[in-house]
């Protein structure tokens, strides 16, 4: 229901609600009326101030076995956490919030996806805006518990994306060392476990591949992919043949759409600095997604610079001519007109031409014939 409480009539009503914490049907109540409550900020205020993080934190575990204690309270905690500040969250997740939701909602109600649903909502609104540093996720246990959630319920699936699989990639898409909202594709996630990644990886495939997969999650599913390709480890894995069916897949079924192209160009162009693994990949028609891209919109400045890095890293591994014989010299000079002013993109066009001329199945006429046409 909808019913909330009035600024005035927090301070009694937690005290009252104390009294019938041992009762699962009035702590369900509570929580709810919590929950409600919280839309106001000065409520969530009061809510706080007189014991509502304890109460949430104690009614969890004193309530592990009930599904409906357990959604509400995670219903709870979402709803004080957003549009909190930082100092606010951390208070949140020192009362034990993270660990709760790993050891009572994922472990006792993993098979319930509306529970977990919730869990994952509570999660992702905790680490929104939050600025975290790694260390204090890692300590908290937030990343784990995402992760055990991806873990359990990541499965390949076509038609149906479970909610829980969504709201797990929505929180993970919070951590700043996975994604970076300026566009710098190469961050660093050294301090987060290789068998996280996979279930990143993992999840992200299958929110792509998934029809019933809503536009933002699957730019977020490619840039998870962006930021965990920058790591070498995890090549083997995206590399693999469900890895590159969702990249050209994302690719083709959004060809219009600027994020997900300079996402999928960056994550090509990750994949392909790894020789070890470039047999793995379907090199060729990655290559026409690539070309695709750049001919479609020559007007972004990102999806120009990232085509232009996948190109020269694949012009690197026996595709030079293929490269030269789709026009891809054109478009690379194109982008280089275009965009001058940006010293990033010519430098990394100067180098896919640069490769071409050191390759030596190279046919060098071919490629002068569009540079002396200047």
């Amino acid at each position: 229901n909808s019913i909330k409480l009035d600024l005035c009539q927090i301070a009694s009503f937690m005290t009252i609600a104390e009294q019938f914490s041992n009762s699962e049907h009035a702590v369900v109540k509570v929580l709810e009326l919590i929950r409600n409550s919280s839309s106001d900020p000065e409520c969530k205020k009061s809510i706080i101030m007189n014991g509502g993080i304890e109460f949430i934190s104690k009614v969890m575990w004193d309530h592990s076995k009930d599904e409906r204690v357990q959604e509400c309270a995670c219903g709870a905690i979402w709803a004080l956490s957003t549009n909190s500040d930082s100092n606010g969250k951390i208070e949140l997740l020192s009362a034990g919030y993270a660990e709760a939701i790993r050891f009572l909602v994922i472990k006792s109600h993993s098979e319930n996806e509306k529970v977990l649903m919730w869990a994952c909502g509570a999660l992702s609104s905790l680490l929104y805006n939050s600025n975290f540093e790694i260390d204090g996720l890692l300590s908290f246990g937030v990343i784990q518990s995402i992760s055990d959630i991806l873990q359990k319920h990541c499965k390949t699936i076509k038609y149906t994306l479970p909610a829980v699989i969504e709201w797990g990639i929505r929180a993970l898409s919070e951590i700043d060392i996975l994604v970076d909202d300026n566009d710098g594709y190469l961050e660093h996630t050294a301090d987060i476990s290789e068998g996280v990644l996979e279930h990143v990886i993992n999840a992200s495939i299958v929110s792509i591949n998934s029809r019933s997969s809503h536009h933002r999650l699957k730019c977020i599913a490619c840039n998870m992919l962006v930021i965990v390709s920058s790591m070498s480890s995890v090549h083997p894995k995206i590399a693999s043949q469900e890895g590159v069916d969702a990249i050209v897949h994302a690719m083709d079924n959004h060809t219009d759409d600027v994020h997900i192209q300079q996402r999928c160009c960056a994550i090509v162009a990750n994949l392909f600095s790894d020789r070890a693994f470039i047999s793995q990949i379907h090199c060729k028609e990655l290559l026409r997604f690539v070309l695709s891209a750049a001919s479609n919109h020559p007007d972004n400045l990102h999806v120009q610079e990232y085509a232009c890095i996948a190109l020269s890293k694949l012009a690197n591994n026996d595709l030079a001519n293929n490269i030269i014989s789709t026009s891809g010299i054109n478009l690379v000079l194109k982008a280089m007109r275009n965009h001058s002013e940006s010293s990033w993109l010519c430098h990394e066009a100067c180098r896919s031409l640069i490769v071409l001329c050191k390759n030596e199945s190279t046919d060098i006429s071919k490629l002068m014939s569009p540079i002396l046409d200047l």
